[in-house]
């Protein structure tokens, strides 16, 4: 009768705290789906909230592969939501050691002197955050503040300024734009 006993005691112990986990695991099921809905609706709000800028396409290419140009090369992009287009010319890039006045963390300067060409109807920003680079390791190199360049192009107007990256590795260097990139083995062209 003892055995009994304990044995019912232990099912009304074993009863309960499974349906206490039970509780436990629907509890976590609803807070991870609100947590999952409060995910889904700030990714909305930041895809309604993303600049002009990222919406540009090169004039070149109808696939969604990235167009891959050799320094001197022209690319035309152009971003119908705004109306405004431009035609992007890296005309040079250098290896320039940093000194120590410059805020580095990287092994050297990568500078690519840069021409814009707006030929839209609307005012362009050339902006040197639009670009990234990439060493002979896959690295990616960040923008530097280094003579950050941020300068509006006029309807018809040029512009020629320099973007620096830092880098870590040696080349050669694929420096990005929207869905084009420019390959430069690292050596004076």
């Amino acid at each position: 009768m003892k055995k009994l006993l304990l044995l019912a005691g232990l099912l009304i112990v074993f009863s309960f705290g499974l349906t206490a986990c039970g509780n436990s695991s629907d509890s976590a099921k609803e807070k991870s789906n609100e947590e999952s809905t409060s995910t889904t609706n700030e990714s909305e709000d930041l895809t309604e909230e993303a600049p002009a800028e990222d919406n540009y396409t090169d004039e070149s290419s109808e696939t969604d592969e990235t167009v891959s140009l050799s320094i001197g090369d022209a690319e035309s992009f152009s971003n119908e939501d705004d109306g405004t287009s431009v035609d992007v010319i890296i005309k040079d890039a250098q290896k320039v050691t940093p000194t120590a006045e410059d805020e580095s963390t990287g092994k050297y300067f990568i500078k690519a002197i840069v021409e814009f060409k707006n030929t839209g109807t609307e005012p362009y920003t050339a902006n040197a955050a639009e670009f990234s680079i990439y060493d002979g390791n896959d690295e990616k190199g960040e923008v530097s503040s280094k003579d950050f360049m941020l300068e509006e192009v006029a309807p018809g107007k040029s512009y020629t300024g320099n973007v620096f990256f830092d880098v870590r590795n040696d080349g050669p260097y694929e420096i990005h734009l929207y869905d084009s990139s420019w390959t430069w083995t690292g050596e004076h062209n």
